[in-house]
């Protein structure tokens, strides 16, 4: 419909916020949660973070989703089964982040969860960094320690880069 809605990851789920106009003239509006939305598919597993990103250059964005076990997903959008719809691409062949994983302490932060430690969380990030016209993969990783010296948690960790070395839907 245009305007920009909002996904969230929020207990290792996605959750959809549909922005509804209240007033076309003005622009105004609210979010509201779809409860059912095309993000389902997705939610299956439990889920870390997810980005958008055009990856396969065909006009519209697609999701890759840092997965519970360690894995990069990727779901491309598929026009032609509806407007939001995803297919997940699974294998070597088909998911070009096949085989990128991240390691993290998944039960560190499903046992001790509260307002700051989900600031700590895997991400990616897809960003041209090498200037030659395609995406590249940027993958973050904390490692959690125990409480620093004011209380808090120590969070030191790790950026990993992929370069993308040919179009054919894969990083190399």
């Amino acid at each position: 419909d245009g305007d920009l809605d909002v996904v969230e990851v929020r207990a290792f789920r996605i959750h959809y916020w549909e922005h509804t106009k209240s007033s076309e003239a003005r622009g105004e509006g609210q979010l509201q949660e779809r409860l059912e939305h095309s993000f389902q598919v997705v939610s299956q597993d439990p889920v870390v973070s997810v980005t958008f990103v055009d990856w396969d250059s065909d006009g519209d964005e697609d999701l890759a989703v840092l997965s519970g076990d360690g894995t990069v997903r990727y779901f491309d959008r598929v026009s032609a089964a509806g407007p939001d719809a995803l297919e997940e691409r699974v294998g070597a062949g088909a998911n070009p982040f096949f085989g990128i994983t991240f390691a993290w302490d998944a039960q560190y932060v499903r046992t001790r969860a509260s307002g700051s430690v989900g600031t700590v969380l895997p991400g990616v990030a897809f960003v041209d960094w090498d200037r030659d016209g395609d995406l590249d993969v940027v993958l973050g990783a904390p490692a959690l320690g125990g409480a620093g010296a004011a209380g808090g948690l120590n969070v030191s960790g790790s950026l990993r880069y992929f370069e993308q070395v040919r179009r054919a839907h894969s990083v190399g």
